[in-house]
């Protein structure tokens, strides 16, 4: 084994010895430049973190108002998270203010037959009035009223807890709906002198026997009911309705279904309000609430939102847009049967 040395001296290893020298500080330096980066760095994201932290634990306190948290700047995934708590915190503000508002909406609601019901029954314990049949039938209605509030409060309970009450049967869509419209139409007020039903299923074979939808009647009549007193309720008198009902084929992307559509004359609904048409206690703007005819009630806001309720039970859709007559259209989708194999489509 040969070994070899080199011995350096003089001005080579000054030369090395500055080389070294350099290399070690530049070294030193760089590790402390990237250490203070990385301080500024921690420092600048842990605030982000900690503007998170405060935020989330706000609102796992029920503090659903709190600031938001400045989107400011870092890694993506820290940027997309303080999009996603902003998100949540928007999301239960609104939740909190339904909430209030639902609580004023039903105290309200209910509050108002009630009021009603104490002054007949203290009218009579101080002998200002006598009983007598008017009086009881008053109070009945006032009661009827109650229980009509209650049990729509129920259903939509229900309906948001994905156990509303349905028991389909195999049905005729045609007959069914030609049915259900003729007695919605018998309630509607005289004073709608342009009234027009259009109920087209002739394409069904056999249209009178054939069970061609699985539908639970009395939901069904629910929703053409609450769709034709909308329409009766809100249009200025004289007025105009138009009913339509016809089927839809299936296509590659939908499955055969009946058509169902209410339509009614001016005034018509805000296109900002028609996405909360169908929410539980909402009311459209007063030029809508005006149309209430003379001795009516405006309601209870909660007749459309029961429609979505039913309609998405079974499996429908509902929709609202403005109305070629200049008021508002409302459009229900129901799933029919397969007649050829008696399947669901």
């Amino acid at each position: 084994r040969v070994i070899f040395a080199i011995k350096v001296s003089g001005v080579d290893a000054e030369f090395l010895r500055k080389q070294f020298l350099g290399l070690v500080l530049v070294g030193l330096a760089a590790l402390l430049l990237t250490g203070l980066v990385a301080i500024w760095l921690a420092r600048r994201w842990s605030a982000s973190v900690q503007q998170l932290q405060t935020t989330t634990r706000a609102l796992a306190q029920g503090q659903f108002d709190a600031a938001p948290v400045p989107a400011g700047h870092g890694p993506r995934e820290l940027l997309e998270l303080t999009a996603d708590v902003n998100a949540i915190a928007a999301s239960l503000q609104r939740l909190e203010t339904a909430r209030r508002h639902w609580i004023a909406q039903i105290s309200h609601e209910l509050r108002t037959p009630l009021t009603v019901l104490r002054g007949e029954i203290e009218s009579v314990e101080d002998w200002v009035r006598k009983p007598s049949r008017e009086l009881v039938l008053s109070l009945g209605e006032e009661v009827r009223q109650l229980n009509r509030l209650v049990d729509d409060l129920h259903l939509l309970a229900m309906s948001d807890l994905g156990a509303l009450p349905c028991v389909p049967r195999p049905v005729n869509a045609a007959l069914t709906l030609t049915r259900l419209v003729e007695r919605g139409v018998m309630r509607l007020d005289d004073a709608l002198v342009g009234l027009d039903v259009t109920i087209a299923h002739a394409d069904v074979p056999n249209a009178s026997a054939v069970p061609d939808a699985n539908w639970d009647e009395g939901r069904i009549e629910q929703v053409v009911t609450n769709l034709l007193q909308n329409a009766g309720r809100h249009t200025v008198r004289p007025g105009a309705v138009r009913i339509r009902s016809y089927r839809l084929n299936a296509t590659s992307t939908q499955a055969a279904c009946a058509l169902l559509e209410v339509e009614d004359s001016a005034p018509g609904v805000a296109v900002d309000e028609l996405a909360q048409l169908f929410e539980p206690l909402f009311r459209a703007d007063r030029a809508r609430q005006r149309a209430v005819p003379a001795g009516e009630s405006g309601g209870s806001g909660m007749g459309l939102a029961i429609v979505r309720a039913i309609v998405k039970a079974h499996g429908g859709t509902v929709s609202a847009s403005p109305a070629v007559l200049g008021g508002l259209l409302l459009r229900v989708e129901l799933p029919l049967m397969n007649t050829l194999t008696d399947a669901p489509a």
